[in-house]
């Protein structure tokens, strides 16, 4: 599955890798602009500062921290099979230093202090401060030359998807300070719709292709007794007053049915289709879908807990099997209702005039490069060989489990040639002989989709976002785009005060909306308050950043 999107991120990419030599200096605050290296093959010579240095390909010696979790029980890394073969393969000697997260903080600041620095840092549970060590500092080095260079196995999955899975990790100098982490889904849809089939059935109604057939379901679902207990104990509609992007059952997602694309990091903005950011709240469609909130509130169409309910309450009524209409992560699989509302609930498309938020599945951080290492192909080649598939998931998830002996943990090969993750029901050993979730493991959707199986849950996610794409309800450019690019640090600190009084009044005037009404006193009084808060200025600091993607080019 391709998420149909700009594929513009990388032209942004500057592919200029600046590198530096170790301090001398706990003081020294040299960027990495101002100590340029060029990557050069193990054993070439390189210059740094006006001098020649050979780097011999023989003997290369790479310093790693890892950092595992506190829980974590794993042997020594240098004795773990798959990582010794890697090691006599590309002709380098590892020497781990292994760190628990719940002391990382302070042996990272002790080292970034002292400046003997490992050559690579690899952290998924301890932060890593890219901006003070890579940007400001220069300890760490951009890794996209490296990566171009000497990682096809990382550059190549980047390349299948039709937007840069790794923008989540540039920097405001434009430069990528680490090697992305991804396990992905291959979804392009946050928030799913679901309406209960199995009364639209009894009911014998037909499937809504507008707000106003939806609305009339809804009535039906009321007044008809669906469920056939002679009971009114069905609520036709019910969600929570979270107007939080990344919740899946919050209240934005009504928007997306009046053509606002609510979701993401950012609930108050969404990027339309000319590449051009929007303010949520004072859009005509947010006063629209208020105002049909207000007509299901008076009508009793709208749970009456929905002002002031949370996520576990909706659960408790799924489980109960008394839900009409909802917003869902996914239904059928992997949840507690999946016995009772799970096998009711059946997806729903919105029709004419939604528009639905467009999830671009993004990396997080795991590998950081420092200045210290002067072996940046033999480091490129070795990373590359813990990219290789069947080396990447020995390392996650344990040796290859062809005949799924139960004694221990692995992967193996379905017959349709996809691979599949075993799980030992024996004695577990004492110490993992593999880096779990620890290790860097990269697979974007279109390359996970090809290699791995997808559990029935996955699979339930992955199939719904092929129907919204083949419904043509996504929104162009993805409001996600919004968070692949920097703000200044005076202009964080002026969002994240407008947020706060922004989300007081939006949380406030919702309520109002819904029980009293959408009057055009009411609406020019809320608008008036995003305006004098500066909602224009909120909207003009992320088109300036927006801009720099260039994705309408």
């Amino acid at each position: 599955m391709k998420k149909k999107l700009m594929a513009t991120l990388l032209a942004i990419a500057l592919l200029a890798t600046c590198l530096a030599g170790c301090s001398n200096s706990s003081d020294d605050k040299t960027t990495a602009a101002d100590n340029k290296t060029t990557v050069a093959p193990s054993g070439d010579k390189t210059t740094e500062g006006g001098e020649e240095t050979t780097v011999e390909a023989e003997d290369i010696t790479l310093n790693v921290w890892l950092c595992i979790k506190a829980n974590n029980k794993i042997v020594d890394p240098s004795e773990i099979e798959v990582l010794k073969q890697i090691e006599e393969e590309v002709g380098v000697k590892v020497e781990w230093t292994v760190i628990k997260s719940d002391a990382w903080d302070t042996q990272l600041t002790l080292m970034m202090n002292s400046s003997e620095y490992p050559d690579v840092i690899m952290s998924r549970n301890g932060k890593v401060d890219v901006v003070a060590y890579g940007v400001d500092q220069g300890i760490l080095i951009p890794v996209e030359e490296v990566a171009e260079q000497y990682i096809p196995n990382y550059t190549d999955r980047i390349a299948m998807e039709n937007y840069d899975p790794t923008a989540s990790l540039r920097q405001s100098d434009g430069h990528t300070y680490s090697l992305g982490y991804m396990s992905a889904e291959n979804i392009s849809v946050w928030s799913l719709y679901y309406l209960n089939q199995t009364w639209m059935n009894n009911l014998k109604l037909q499937t809504p292709t507008t707000v106003d057939q939806l609305t009339n379901v809804l009535r039906a679902f009321k007044t008809q007794d669906p469920n056939g207990n002679s009971k009114a104990d069905e609520i036709p509609l019910t969600l929570t007053m979270d107007i939080g992007g990344t919740t899946t059952d919050g209240i934005g997602h009504m928007l997306s049915l009046f053509g606002i694309p609510f979701g993401g990091a950012n609930s108050l903005l969404y990027v339309d289709n000319d590449a051009q950011v929007q303010f949520i709240p004072t859009q005509d469609g947010f006063r629209k879908c208020m105002e049909w909130l207000h007509t299901l509130y008076a009508e009793e169409l709208l749970d009456i807990e929905a002002l002031s309910q949370d996520s576990d309450a909706i659960t408790r009524k799924l489980e109960d099997n008394v839900v009409g209409f909802c917003t869902l992560w996914r239904a059928a699989n992997g949840t507690t209702f999946k016995d009772t509302a799970g096998k009711d609930l059946a997806l729903w498309t919105p029709g004419e005039g939604a528009m639905v938020y467009n999830y671009l599945e993004l990396a997080s951080p795991r590998v950081y490069l420092t200045k210290a290492n002067k072996n940046l192909e033999k480091t490129g080649e070795w990373l590359n060989a813990l990219l290789d598939t069947e080396n990447m998931f020995t390392i996650m998830y344990g040796k290859q489990n062809q005949d799924k002996n139960v004694d221990y943990a692995g992967w193996y090969y379905q017959e349709d040639g996809l691979i599949a993750q075993h799980t030992a029901t024996g004695t577990a050993p004492e110490l993992n002989d593999y880096l779990s979730g620890n290790t860097i493991f990269f697979a974007p959707g279109s390359y996970k989709a090809q290699t791995m199986v997808f559990s029935a849950a996955n699979l339930e996610r992955s199939e719904a976002s092929d129907v919204y794409e083949n419904a043509n309800i996504l929104q162009k450019y993805s409001n996600d785009y919004l968070k692949t690019v920097a703000l200044t640090p005076d202009q964080s600190e002026e969002k994240t005060l407008m947020e706060a009084d922004m989300n007081s009044a939006i949380k406030e005037y919702i309520a109002k909306f819904i029980m009293e009404g959408v009057s055009d006193s009411k609406w020019y009084e809320f608008v008036g308050i995003m305006n004098s808060i500066g909602c224009d200025d909120y909207v003009d600091m992320h088109q300036e950043a927006l801009d720099t993607l260039e994705l309408n080019k």
